[in-house]
């Protein structure tokens, strides 16, 4: 028996999850004799692990966490910057939307202003670094009871006909629903919606565990939300629409941006332990 540290197989296992490592890789790496194991006696069972590999494999994979947090807080500002709405915003807002959707789709003024009067955390705009006028998209996520969200996604409701009373405010030690109410963004400065998505991201992961969102619904009815969708693995809720998507935040997703963010909440929970 070498010497060192040995512990058993459950406190080897706990080390690994507490890293964001599974039950499977610990034991995967010690049949690869990555860690080294130990009989007693030449027992069958009672096996003992050698603490150093175990620490070696979780401090690594504990920094490849670290860097991915890094890459997911730090957002791309060498063209662009993203901030909240922001009342001096909504003239050149309004402006992008006449622009992309004309004067029938743009939403009426009354309308958005009674929505950002009633929470300021909706909707998230990208703009030009060196002009703040110039918004080149912006994101709005709403947050509202289920029932709500549900009406918007059979079309029993139109975006049109959301009132602030519908709209709820963060409070802290609540959990949300989502609407994503829309995705808009000008053709050719479509490469900065990750960082857009990034940064709402990297903003809800600073606020955890406060406030907490559950589920982001949405509606697939433009480009920059078909691609909001495929890009963040949305699942299909063909029971209430073809055309209905749901993104649940505590799910395994596919998707390396919500891989991160959900990494980040890890780490935030870590530190309240």
């Amino acid at each position: 028996m070498a010497k060192g540290k040995w512990v058993t197989s459950d406190e080897g296992v706990k080390l690994y999850n507490e890293a964001g490592l599974s039950e499977n890789t610990f034991f995967r790496h010690v049949r690869e004799k990555k860690i080294e194991k130990y009989l007693p006696d030449q027992r069958q069972r009672g096996a003992l692990y050698n603490l150093d590999d175990i620490k070696k494999h979780t401090s690594y994979q504990s920094k490849k966490t670290k860097q991915r947090l890094t890459a997911l807080q730090s957002i791309n500002e060498v063209e662009s910057k993203t901030d909240w709405f922001k009342e001096a915003d909504l003239p050149y807002l309004l402006a992008l939307d006449y622009e992309m959707y004309g004067i029938e789709e743009s939403l009426d003024l009354s309308i958005s202003h009674g929505w950002w009067a009633k929470n300021a955390f909706i909707c998230r705009i990208l703009y030009n670094i060196r002009d703040r006028k110039d918004i080149w998209g912006y994101i709005t996520m709403i947050p509202m009871e289920e029932e709500i969200i549900f009406k918007l996604l059979r079309r029993e409701m139109h975006e049109r006909d959301i009132r602030p009373e519908h709209i709820l405010t963060y409070e802290q030690g609540k959990e949300y629903f989502i609407y994503a109410a829309s995705a808009v963004l000008r053709p050719e400065h479509r490469s900065h919606l990750r960082g857009l998505l990034k940064s709402i991201l990297n903003y809800w992961c600073e606020q955890y565990p406060k406030v907490k969102l559950s589920k982001i619904y949405a509606y697939a009815d433009s480009k920059e939300g078909w691609f909001l969708i495929k890009h963040l693995f949305f699942s299909p809720r063909y029971d209430i629409d073809k055309k209905a998507f749901e993104l649940d935040l505590q799910q395994i997703n596919p998707s390396k941006m919500i891989t991160s963010f959900q990494d980040c909440l890890r780490e935030k929970e870590a530190l309240q332990e």
